[in-house]
């Protein structure tokens, strides 16, 4: 399990996602060329999210729901997640990275910690 940490990675970007209400989860963006206008389409975005996503993280965290409403994310996607102990969350964080990283796209990724 890797560590929860915020900051460049190799080809990704973990940072906290903020917005009027305050912290809420964090956001992960890829960080080379992508597919533009992916981000602005809800049905790419569930279909990236369903193809790419889910697979990956299922092997990391439960996952307990979703939100298409992160204002700190241009795709607005947000993937609720429930785990044991803190390294889940950077294991969740960097296989969102990995994703957006091997299938490059402007989707943005906002990843939160508890139920819809």
């Amino acid at each position: 399990m890797r560590p929860f940490q915020v900051g460049t990675f190799d080809g990704y970007l973990i940072e906290p996602c903020e917005t009027a209400k305050g912290p809420r989860g964090h956001v992960v963006r890829g960080t080379r060329s992508h597919d533009p206008g992916e981000a602005a389409s809800p049905e790419r975005v569930e279909s990236y999210r369903d193809k790419y996503l889910l697979p990956r993280l299922k092997d990391a965290v439960s996952i307990t729901g979703f939100a298409s409403d992160a204002t700190c994310a241009r795709s607005g996607m947000t993937i609720f997640v429930d785990f044991e102990g803190p390294d889940r969350l950077g294991e969740a964080l960097h296989v969102v990275g990995e994703v957006l990283r091997d299938q490059p796209t402007d989707i943005e990724v906002v990843v939160v910690r508890g139920k819809p």
